[in-house]
């Protein structure tokens, strides 16, 4: 079963590493496109580091001791809208509903924040198939397109999820 624990259990760095292992095949297939995409992980994993607010935004995924991945999420719009930030499951740990429990995770988080509608964000390419899955089974429904800023000939899909009045928003 899949555990949650602080970023303080691994050393700084993690993050970014744990970013770019995921994301591997996706840098492999085309280093030029997605290597700059590394520096923003590493910028995002100093700032949760050195940040208490925004550290206390991000936990590890473990099972047994074996760490996984992690999930984040932006929490300034509550109450109105939170998102659901960086999150990544390691290859080997992958289609095994982790990212899965991972989002809920996410959610229940929020929830507890007093969020009324998440909003997430991911790629329409193939590589993010499984997550604009995960975010569908979560209740998310997909709410616009967006050329992706880094790159225009990519589209930006933007989800978002609100809760029902009578069901709690963790999936």
């Amino acid at each position: 079963m899949l555990r949650f624990a602080d970023i303080q259990h691994a050393p700084p760095g993690t993050l970014a590493s744990l970013l770019s292992r995921a994301y591997e095949p996706l840098l492999c297939s085309n280093p030029g496109r997605w290597r700059p995409e590394e520096e923003a992980w590493e910028a995002f994993d100093r700032e949760a580091y050195s940040s208490g607010h925004v550290g206390r935004c991000v936990f590890l995924s473990l099972l047994g001791d074996v760490l996984v991945g992690f999930g984040s999420f932006d929490p300034r719009g509550i109450p109105a809208t939170a998102r659901v930030g960086h999150h990544c499951i390691l290859p080997p740990y992958q289609g095994r509903g982790f990212g899965r429990a991972q989002l809920a995770e996410i959610l229940r988080r929020l929830e507890i924040r007093g969020a009324q509608a998440v909003v997430a964000t991911t790629l329409d390419i193939p590589f993010f198939m499984p997550a604009q899955h995960a975010y569908r089974s979560a209740g998310f429904r997909l709410a616009g397109r967006t050329p992706w800023e880094a790159d225009p000939r990519i589209v930006r899909l933007h989800f978002q999820r609100e809760p029902r009045p009578d069901q709690p928003m963790s999936a």
